[in-house]
């Protein structure tokens, strides 16, 4: 029997661009498909774009309608999509992104190549900007480097969420994700690695759009406080990650895996504390000397020092 789909597309202010990606969802060439269109509490008129159109659409596609009472940003609005959606596979977009009408068909007969065992499915992405001009492709880092189980356990980079599909196994599995400072693919896919297979198709599924918000994440900083602004909000969530797959790899009795996150999270709250400049170094040391870590943590200064340098050249 075919595999039940849902396509979920997450949204937020996205006015702009959100009719385009709804008629893209819709426009799947994949038979047995729910669409939740689902609005993260918008201020703009992006739930009433939503509306008008599954008010107009004729297709075979059920769509599902959900506008959230208050904003849950982004990990609680992933966590209401288990609730909220009924496929097996869940299919995710964001609101100012394409999705090429093929992507779903292609997901799923990836996963079915693979036996149903992978837990994750994701591909390459076309970057495009505001426009909508191509600016070319990109490659996830699981694509270009083999990374085993030990190496994703520590690595703030995997796949490109914007081209995410996942079983709800996974979810099942483990439940809510907890850590709402850490980025869901960065959580789900290893999930997935725990569980077993994550499933790589080489070609672009998705037109990413580089714009708007997410074009500071694309800017390099040019001063010093911009520089460690970054870096706080990048220790933040490689804090929040680490935390979370601590706590996924207990669930999974994945042992080996334990101290090596126990001490990124050690590692992480150091840095953590020197670029917010909460501690000096005087205010760390007995901390240091009682739980052996001194070196680590003169280590530590030094490597902070040259990263705001290197952030600002």
């Amino acid at each position: 029997m075919p595999l039940k789909v849902s396509f979920f597309l997450f949204a937020y202010n996205q006015e702009l661009y959100i009719r385009e990606a709804c008629e893209a969802a819709l426009a799947q060439d994949y038979a047995d498909l729910e669409v939740v269109f689902s609005d993260d509490c918008s201020t703009d008129r992006t739930f009433e774009v939503m509306q008008e159109v599954a008010r107009v659409y004729q297709g075979p596609h059920k769509i599902v309608l959900n506008r959230n009472r208050e904003n849950q940003g982004l990990i609680g609005h992933v966590n209401l999509s288990h609730q909220i959606s009924s496929g097996d596979l869940i299919v995710v977009a964001a609101g100012d992104d394409l999705s090429l009408p093929h992507r779903v068909s292609t997901i799923v007969q990836a996963y079915e190549q693979s036996g149903r065992r992978a837990n994750s499915i994701h591909s390459s992405v076309l970057k495009i900007d505001a426009s909508g001009q191509t600016l070319g492709l990109w490659h996830p880092p699981l694509a270009e480097k083999m990374m085993q189980l030990p190496e994703m356990a520590l690595a703030l980079s995997l796949l490109i969420g914007a081209t995410h599909a996942w079983t709800r196994e996974v979810a099942t599995r483990f439940g809510p994700i907890t850590q709402t400072r850490a980025y869901e693919d960065l959580i789900i896919a290893f999930r997935s690695a725990l569980l077993g297979e994550i499933a790589y198709i080489d070609k672009p599924l998705v037109k990413y759009r580089i714009g708007l918000v997410s074009l500071s994440n694309w800017q390099a900083p040019t001063t010093a406080d911009q520089a460690r602004q970054k870096l706080v909000k990048e220790l933040r969530l490689a804090l929040a990650v680490y935390r979370q797959r601590l706590q996924d790899c207990t669930t999974a009795e994945r042992d080996e895996l334990v101290a090596p996150l126990q001490r990124a999270i050690t590692l992480t709250q150091i840095r953590l504390l020197l670029a917010k400049r909460r501690r000096t170094f005087w205010q760390l040391l007995p901390r240091m000397l009682q739980n052996g870590s001194l070196l680590l943590m003169l280590r530590e200064q030094r490597r902070h020092r040259r990263v705001v340098k290197k952030l600002t050249h």
